[in-house]
This record gives structure tokens, sequence and C-alpha cells, in this order.
């Protein structure tokens, strides 16, 4: 994971919930800062460069994941946006994919499941920044029809 060094955001207002998370994203060695809402979020989204990755809960103080996919569609490169859910929702994982985010996982994500998301949601944020493409120049999202013969307990990391 070549030159930079790759970033995530994690965006979440209670403690316990993304602790899990955090731990597997410093063990793949990729730098973890956390915002509380929206706001924080935006702020943390105007870095040079931004994360690569954001980590969102379903619901913030300020807001939800719509109002995330939002911020970083605004970004100058590439970031993208995965949903963390509580439990496995199919209406919730269509729309999340719908609208155009990276991924959604639940919080009983496996490790490998952790992994396979991550190292996929780097490598694409990677390739599009080098070939110079922004979040608004984002490829149009997946199909959920195409996954649509998933079994709901996969929903912890979708295909890419």
């Amino acid at each position: 994971m070549g030159r930079e060094r790759i970033r995530s955001l994690l965006v979440h207002d209670r403690e316990d919930r993304f602790s899990i998370l955090k731990s597997a994203l410093q063990g793949l060695g990729i730098e973890t800062t956390r915002a509380r809402n929206c706001r924080s979020a935006e702020l943390a989204l105007c870095d040079t460069p931004p994360p690569h990755l954001v980590f969102t809960d379903v619901v913030l103080p300020d807001g939800n994941w719509m109002d995330l996919l939002d911020l970083t569609a605004k970004s100058k490169e590439r970031v993208n946006l995965i949903v963390v859910s509580p439990r496995a929702d199919i209406r919730l994982y269509m729309d999340v994919m719908n609208h155009g985010a990276y991924d959604f996982i639940t919080e009983s994500f496996t490790v490998p499941e952790i992994v396979h998301v991550v190292r996929s949601g780097v490598d694409n944020a990677v390739q599009a920044r080098d070939a110079g493409q922004s979040s608004l120049q984002k490829s149009r999202p997946r199909s959920v029809a195409k996954e649509s013969d998933r079994k709901p307990q996969s929903l912890g990391a979708a295909s890419v």
C-alpha cells in the first residue's frame, strides 16, 4: 500500500461500538482517527490528503450515513464510505448500496471480512487517486440486484 500513509476515519458517538473495528484497522497498519458527528467528520475530510476510508454509524447526533455520503462526495480525492450497522438489515443495505456508499458491514463482522472490505476499499481509493479521480467522479454504484442471491448473514461484507 505504497507511497502515502493509508488513513481511515471512524464516525460514531459511542465508544464501545467501534472499538473492535479500530483495533482491526490499527492491526492492518492503517492510521485511524475519530469524529463524533458529521460536523467533526467534515473538518477531518478537509485534511490533505483526506482519509481513504470512512466508517460511519447509521445514525449520528447531527445526521446520518447519508449526510456522510454527501460529505465524502465533496472530497477532492476518492474517499470510500462504509456504513456500519448494528444488525443485518436488507432494506438498509440496499439503500446504502444504491445511494453509492462503497460498502455495508454489520458490527458482528469477522476479521477476514473486515480485512477484505478494507483492502478492496483502499485499493479502489488509491487507484482512483492515482488516476486523478475525485469522489464526485466515482464509478456508478454497484448494483444490489447482482448481489440479491447473497445470504443475509453475508451482509457483514459486501463483495467487490
